[in-house]
């Protein structure tokens, strides 16, 4: 910024008034060309509505001063200059004031060591470096224009702007003095409560504390940085608003969104706009992210996209509440293991923290279980699914639980119970509570049922207390063992072994070689031993004293041909997995 100064350079004006003075005394030289006067003690310059006071002037033909000692301007009753030196030019109307400057205007004040101060525009200038005060506030910058009438500053070159609350460094900087609000350009940065904001543009209203930055903004405080297009700073509430490409990092969390809202009291962050957030446990995708770093709780809106280890989970909303030991997960739940080829769909999933159990439940309908092990799927259904990871001595052991008219439908077997139980450990299924097992046209049932898998495939079956097997062959004729516990022994899909421990009764229909009926072989021991092929009765063993009779075939009544206990349950058979629940697995 370029100042002239007036002492050596004057402007020519056709409509100057001579300068009109007072003083204790006057020394006047006069030449052919010139004039000068000298004004000695307690000199006073008139111009209009303005009046400059000083000790000694020197006034060069009534149109150009030098006044020093104890210089003043005093404009309109509101504005007083001070300075140790002044050159003035009555042509021009402009002060060239030096040494020790002090403007005041009502509650401002600006102090530098040169000013050049227009009278007729009210307009001051400064190029060595100056400061303006208000209220708390402190501005310096090398160079400034000061609009003494418009309350209004403009500062360039090493700005800063100094608050009880806030440090601001920029390279130009426009104040409104009666606003308090300033506007700044280029390179700035700004302290406040140990957080520093980077920007190349954007303003602060100092009274309400409120502020924003544009131009690859930048927030940073402790271990917390972030970035956006833009960033919205409110003092009062404490918040930092990110806008559009919005990121931010805390130590090993990550997020980004088009817009982010961080509260430095509450420590929380609300991520909007295909919100994405990474820790080191989890990764989570949604429209809408809360999260809390004081506890690590979170929650969701809109789709949601989770992971966490070798699980993903989908979700409609999310939310881990600080007083709760467990994450609530709802609306069209899809959770993916990809380790255990598992896939769970649900309405509801309650996840919990401290025991790693989760629980699937639904209100309208029923969760679906899917094991892809193997070369069939396996579906599984009931009101209520539980998983489990117990780490021991003995490594990882995952564990399901069904609660409530348990089904599940494999195209080698099916089942319906109350409850059931699974370990990954032992690959065992266990059915309780009234279990009802189908293995091709035959029905196996008992007070509890254990099936031994493999390679996803029903190899062995344990049936302990009131056990019994039934096997239809045509529509009211049917094969039954019955006994206290059984082991069956299961190869492709169909029976290969059965052995009855216990109490053992059988009733079997025989066939001639054309396939025809010929009667039914009623047996009665402590143990029965029966060997298949390919599904079909080929030899059967028994121990310890049988009874066995033969019936002819028409001597059989066909309703009464059956062992106590005797119940058909093929209603309750899940014939497809879409009979397991209102969703379509």
């Amino acid at each position: 910024m370029a100042v002239h100064s007036i002492a050596q350079e004057v402007q020519d004006s056709s409509e100057w008034k001579p300068i009109t003075h007072s003083e204790k005394r006057m020394i006047m030289l006069t030449t052919d060309t010139s004039r000068i006067d000298s004004l000695l003690g307690q000199v006073k310059i008139y111009l209009d509505s303005t009046v400059m006071y000083c000790d000694t002037a020197i006034l060069y033909d009534e149109a150009r001063m030098k006044a020093y000692g104890n210089v003043a301007i005093v404009q309109k009753d509101t504005t007083e200059i001070f300075s140790d030196t002044l050159y003035y030019d009555s042509r021009t109307n402009i002060a060239e004031l030096i040494g020790q400057v002090v403007l005041q205007n009502k509650d401002e004040t600006l102090v530098t060591e040169r000013l050049i101060y227009n009278l007729n525009t009210d307009i001051g200038t400064y190029d060595s470096g100056a400061s303006v005060r208000k209220n708390n506030i402190e501005l310096t910058s090398q160079l400034g224009t000061y609009y003494v009438n418009r309350g209004l500053a403009v500062f360039s070159e090493k700005v800063r702007v100094v608050d009880s609350s806030f440090v601001l460094w920029t390279d130009s900087l426009q104040y409104n003095m009666n606003q308090e609000r300033a506007t700044f350009y280029g390179p700035t940065r700004v302290n406040q409560e140990e957080a520093d904001i980077y920007a190349t543009g954007g303003f602060y209203i100092i009274p309400e504390k409120a502020a924003k930055f544009v131009g690859s903004a930048q927030y940073l405080k402790d271990t917390i940085s972030a970035s956006a297009e833009s960033i919205f700073y409110d003092g009062n509430t404490k918040e930092v608003i990110l806008q559009e490409n919005a990121k931010f990092r805390s130590g090993s969390s990550y997020g980004k969104a088009i817009q982010i809202v961080y509260n430095e009291i509450k420590q929380s962050s609300v991520l909007t706009g295909e919100a994405y957030f990474k820790t080191e446990a989890r990764e989570v995708d949604a429209d809408v992210i809360e999260y809390h770093a004081e506890d690590d709780s979170f929650s969701t809106r809109g789709r949601t996209f989770f992971e966490e280890g070798d699980q993903t989970l989908e979700a409609d909303e999310m939310t881990k509440r600080p007083e709760d030991d467990y994450m609530t997960i709802s609306g069209n739940v899809v959770l993916r293991d990809t380790v255990q080829k598992m896939l769970l769909k649900s309405e509801i999933l309650k996840s919990y923290d401290s025991s790693g159990v989760s629980k699937a439940f639904n209100e309208n309908s029923r969760p679906i279980l899917l094991y892809y092990q193997g070369a069939d799927t396996l579906y599984l259904a009931a009101d209520t699914l539980i998983s489990d990871e117990v780490v021991d001595t003995l490594g990882d052991n995952r564990i399901l639980d069904a609660v409530g008219t348990v089904k599940l439908y494999q195209p080698s077997f099916q089942s319906h119970s109350g409850t059931f139980h699974y370990s990954s450990r032992d690959s065992i299924f266990l059915f309780a509570d009234r279990p009802l097992i189908w293995v091709d046209s035959t029905q196996f049932s008992a007070d509890t049922i254990h099936i031994m898998m493999e390679d996803n495939q029903a190899k062995k079956m344990l049936l302990f207390g009131n056990s019994m097997i039934i096997s239809q062959s045509l529509h009211t004729v049917f094969d039954q063992i019955k006994g206290r516990d059984m082991v069956v022994w299961l190869n492709n899909g169909q029976l290969d072994s059965l052995l009855v421990e216990g109490n053992a009764e059988s009733i079997y229909f025989l066939k001639d070689d054309q396939e025809a009926y010929i009667g039914a072989d009623k047996t009665q021991c402590s143990q029965i031993k029966f060997r298949f092929e390919e599904g079909e009765l080929k030899e059967i063993h028994t121990l310890n004293q049988p009874v066995s009779t033969f019936i002819p075939m028409q001597q059989i009544n066909l309703q009464e041909m059956v062992l106590d206990g005797f119940r058909w349950h093929i209603t309750k058979r899940p014939l497809d997995k879409r009979d397991l629940t209102d969703y379509d697995p």
